[in-house]
């Protein structure tokens, strides 16, 4: 998945924070503006009413880079609660493609975007459990 240059112009915004582009010999296939915003995340199979704090660190039309006190594995799912200059939050799928340990008991994790998720569903619909795992199998398929 990719965001839409709104969207990330929007996500960016919200940040409310400078930022700035990384380093022109970056050979990543899409440039990422750095960061330093607080993002909550979701990982598969919790409770989505109970989310966890991360700083985000860059972004990328195709994925995160999030700093956390715990680890994620490697092809491990999450939800990213990602801020917007409206105001409500885009849930965003992510995969978990490194987890590398930092300095001060910290790891940093990159993630790419699987797939924007619908907002809070409304009452009577599946759970959210039931949501990403019909999703996974959707985009696992």
């Amino acid at each position: 998945m990719t965001l839409s240059a709104e969207l990330l112009a929007e996500v960016i915004a919200a940040f409310q924070m400078p930022i700035g582009l990384d380093p022109a010999h970056d050979k990543r296939r899409v440039r990422r503006v750095e960061c330093s915003a607080q993002v909550l995340i979701v990982p598969a199979g919790t409770d989505r009413s109970r989310p966890i704090r991360a700083e985000a660190r860059d972004l990328s039309p195709r994925g995160i880079r999030i700093m956390h006190r715990s680890p994620l594995k490697v092809g491990e799912q999450f939800v990213l609660m990602l801020p917007r200059a409206s105001g409500r939050p885009l849930p965003i799928l992510c995969n978990v493609a490194h987890c590398r340990a930092c300095p001060g008991a910290t790891f940093s994790i990159g993630a790419e975007f699987v797939c924007q998720l619908p907002g809070e569903p409304p009452a009577g619909q599946a759970s959210d459990k039931a949501e990403l795992d019909r999703i996974r199998q959707s985009v696992l398929s």
